[in-house]
């Protein structure tokens, strides 16, 4: 087995205690803050619980909400206040 599949294996790397922002990845769901109410957008995922999480740390802010379903094609998130 190739270790170039794992990466490599390194030692006496400090534990970083947190990641800069600038560093951070960009959430998938970070459009979901653009969203107006009506409008909605469609995930590339096998099922609703796969995007509840990440879709859920926007609900309820200033007064937003959500809702998602499993459709054909992934899952779709509709803004719906």
């Amino acid at each position: 087995m190739s270790n170039a599949v794992y990466g490599t294996i390194e030692s006496g790397i400090p534990v970083s205690i947190t990641v800069p922002v600038s560093n951070r990845p960009k959430s998938k769901y970070r459009i979901l803050g653009e969203l107006e109410v009506g409008q909605s957008v469609l995930f590339d995922a096998p099922n609703v619980q796969a995007v509840s999480p990440g879709s859920a740390q926007y609900q309820g802010r200033d007064g937003r909400r959500y809702t998602r379903r499993k459709v054909k094609e992934g899952v779709r998130i509709w803004r719906v206040a």
